[in-house]
């Protein structure tokens, strides 16, 4: 069940992963240009001479790219905890409020993790499901309470004209 959440997550970096192995088993031109075996890459066998200020623009590209790269992984990572943060922080106030809800507590209850508060937000829609026996055990009292509800109304309407 585990593997299964993790399997969304998992297809990207398996994507990467292969075309980066197809890349460099297909197109590795920066190192071994003898290994060329992509039909787009085989046009020219034998390389050519770069001028000194092409491969100097080529490295700061290169470099320029890379931090680029680095850049956003730092980002993405840095908006990744904050919002795995948001996500644990909210789902702790739902745990506290659902708690709450079934237990009537006046002390809070202590956060122990997502898997906890998934386990007790199962059991809350297991309790208000509209076939499951809590909700069937409020319609029951309800229909044994109603000829109560009807006296009541008469008393309150007779208490009234007397007003």
């Amino acid at each position: 069940a585990y593997v299964e959440t993790l399997l969304p997550f998992m297809i990207p970096m398996v994507t990467g992963i292969f075309t980066i192995f197809a890349y460099h088993t297909c197109c590795w031109l920066a190192c071994f240009r003898c290994c060329r075996r992509c039909c787009c890459c085989s046009e020219r066998k034998e390389p050519r001479k770069a001028k000194k200020w092409q491969r100097r623009m080529a490295q700061a590209v290169f470099i320029l790219m890379g931090l680029g790269v680095f850049g956003c992984s730092v980002s993405l990572y840095v908006i990744g905890s904050n919002l795995h943060d948001a996500a644990t922080l909210s789902f702790c106030r739902l745990y506290v409020m659902s708690d709450e809800f079934l237990n009537g507590s006046r002390e809070p209850p202590i956060f122990l993790g997502l898997d906890i508060g998934i386990q007790t937000l199962q059991s809350l829609a297991e309790r208000l499901d509209v076939d499951g026996g809590a909700m069937q055990g409020l319609r029951d009292n309800l229909v044994e309470t109603e000829p109560l509800e009807i006296a009541y109304q008469r008393f309150a309407g007779a208490a009234a004209h007397m007003n």
